[in-house]
């Protein structure tokens, strides 16, 4: 098993405001990544606090606590907690908190993923056929952790925005079905986003944040996800940063038919 990522600053930005990590907890890997939101300050800085506050919870919860898809919650909590206190010390708003936040972790044979906000989860299965989950918000407003810390902020986000979230499925065993392979779901915005999949039915697994929905040919024409996301998962090579690698790779493909991404995009993923 192997572990890689990677973060990339997108054409309309001036400062990358995407991060992600990755490593292993006492054996066990993990990988996260988070989103700063643009209109939100200093949140380049807050997603990497997140991020790394996020992988504090991961070594608390290993060596204190039995880690469950039921503590979404409580990993959620711990994650902001920790935070806030990080940025009340350095005195920064705790606005620059505005982010989405991906986790991905193992537990005894299964990857299991929470998401805090919205982002995409790109799978590859064990028979080498591609999947994805691609988590929006039907106003482009993310139901941020800073919301779980903050009750007025809260109030406010609710009153703002009281809306769905979209969650399409995309699964290439089903193109033909009709539905081309997809499927659309939606939810409440404040649902746990909890997922799970057993390590003997998957090769690769990546997490992105929503920075893969931006790409766009000739500067005008939105690129659409089912053509651009594959090439993310075409690994020749699995070795050292294989992710960093492929990424690069795919991106001066689409380069040269004048295909960019205009977000900021943070990846992180393992393969088996």
């Amino acid at each position: 098993m192997n572990i890689d990522s990677l973060y990339l600053i997108g054409k309309s930005h001036k400062v990358c405001q995407d991060y992600a990590i990755h490593g292993e907890i006492e054996g066990n890997p993990y990988f996260i990544v988070s989103d700063g939101c643009s209109s939100s300050k200093n949140v380049d800085i807050g997603a990497r606090i997140l991020a790394q506050s996020a992988k504090l919870a991961l070594i608390s919860m290993y060596k204190g606590l039995d880690i469950s898809v039921k503590q979404y919650s409580e990993f959620g909590t711990l994650a902001i907690g920790r935070s806030a206190v990080i940025v009340d010390g350095l005195q920064v708003s705790r606005e620059c908190l505005d982010a989405t936040l991906m986790v991905g972790f193992i537990k005894n044979d299964e990857v299991i993923i929470y998401i805090y906000g919205d982002g995409v989860i790109l799978l590859k299965d064990a028979n080498g056929m591609y999947k994805y989950l691609n988590v929006q918000f039907t106003e482009n407003a993310p139901y941020y952790l800073t919301y779980w810390y903050s009750p007025d902020k809260l109030s406010s986000y609710f009153y703002y925005f009281n809306q769905a979230m979209e969650i399409t499925e995309f699964d290439s065993n089903n193109i033909g079905d009709g539905n081309n392979g997809k499927k659309i779901n939606r939810c409440d915005v404040d649902s746990p986003l909890i997922y799970n999949f057993k390590l003997s039915d998957i090769n690769s697994i990546v997490l992105s944040t929503d920075g893969i929905n931006s790409f766009v040919r000739d500067n005008v024409m939105p690129y659409d996800i089912d053509a651009v996301a594959p090439g993310f998962m075409s690994f020749k090579n699995t070795k050292g940063e294989f992710l960093k690698r492929r990424i690069e790779r795919h991106l001066d493909e689409l380069a040269k038919q004048n295909i960019h991404h205009y977000d900021d995009i943070g990846m992180a993923g393992i393969t088996l």
